[in-house]
């Protein structure tokens, strides 16, 4: 049997500091969360406390921040262009979507694995 690696490359990542009206919202969210306890850490990998299912209400995030920041990322880092982060994958008609939102609750020894998302777009806060 004959194995080679093949290592393709990566594309890049953006660091991006949001607006303190963008930290404000999330906060709130987090703060109703809290209260409507919607605990979704069963559906996540990591070795942490407590995941809770946020609301994104009237899709503020995804309008404010996740839409232009793929726009930005197809704009300004698509090297002859990435199908992959062109939703090749759903067809060129395909819009993009913000599938699930959460906040985790993490203290010491406890541990997100190494782990990927599906879908095309991830983000972590």
């Amino acid at each position: 049997m004959e194995v080679n690696t093949i290592s393709p490359p990566v594309n890049c990542f953006l660091q991006v500091k949001l607006d303190q009206e963008v930290v404000d919202y999330l906060w709130k969210i987090i703060n109703t969360a809290k209260t409507e306890n919607i605990n979704i850490k069963n559906t996540l990998i990591g070795n942490i406390s407590q995941s809770l299912k946020l609301d994104d209400q009237e899709n503020y995030f995804y309008k404010s921040v996740c839409i232009p920041l793929v726009k930005y990322y197809r704009e300004n880092n698509l090297k002859g262009g990435d199908p992959v982060s062109q939703n090749a994958l759903l067809g060129p008609e395909s819009s993009l979507v913000l599938n699930s939102l959460w906040v985790n609750y993490q203290y010491q020894t406890e541990f997100n694995p190494y782990h990927d998302h599906t879908g095309v777009y991830s983000f972590a806060i």
